[in-house]
């Protein structure tokens, strides 16, 4: 499992819509962290600050940056012609 560092820094390198579905799927009441018009860093602290406050909340983060679908969200798509 990574440490609280590593953790700050993943969560830091995620575009906008990366970040907000990591929040949506921890299940962190927006409310709670500065709003998205702050800076990022700041916003990711105050999650791992939540998340510190949970037993296995670093292991949830953990699986949560871990799904495909999260690497995959707000890069655009370059389809093809049938």
């Amino acid at each position: 499992m990574d440490g609280r560092g590593e953790l700050l820094q993943r969560l830091k390198r995620l575009n906008p819509a990366q970040f907000e579905e990591v929040l949506f799927r921890l299940g962190i009441d927006p409310a709670i962290i500065p709003s998205p018009f702050a800076e990022q860093s700041l916003r990711a602290i105050r999650v791992i600050q939540r998340l510190e406050q949970e037993t296995e909340g670093f292991e949830r983060l953990n699986q949560t940056l871990a799904e495909s679908a999260i690497s995959i969200i707000g890069e655009q798509y370059i389809g093809y012609e049938i």
